[in-house]
């Protein structure tokens, strides 16, 4: 074994699918997860008074519950669409330095990729 092989013996130290240390991190990432939904929900609870929203145009007055959990849910959104941003862009540059070390083009990479797929 490599020094950077840990105890799984793949490199870099991954954990094996299923075994007791990637369930010990699917549970910490649960537990955490849960703690935070539990203190967002009792933040929302107690902020419940009406407030004073301004729009581009309007003002309206909503429950504070409603604009924190809008709030919340937007940030949720634009965090999974960074997220997804940005693994498509990594898999392009992949994609191109495989096409690189291969000899062609990012573009001709990405067709000849295509129609493996196709």
């Amino acid at each position: 074994m490599t020094t950077d092989q840990s105890k799984s013996g793949l490199p870099g130290g991954a954990p094996v699918a299923g075994s007791p240390e990637r369930r010990r991190r699917g549970l910490a990432r649960l537990v955490v997860g849960l703690v935070l939904v539990a203190a967002l929900v009792a933040f929302v609870l107690g902020n419940s008074q009406t407030v004073s929203v301004s729009f581009v145009f309007t003002t309206t007055s909503v429950p504070l519950i409603w604009v924190l959990l809008v709030t919340a849910a937007l940030g949720a959104v634009t965090d999974r669409l960074v997220i997804v941003v940005r693994s498509h862009q990594r898999a392009k540059r992949v994609q191109a330095r495989a096409g690189a070390a291969a000899g062609v083009s990012g573009g001709e990479a990405r067709v000849r990729h295509r129609q493996r797929r196709g």
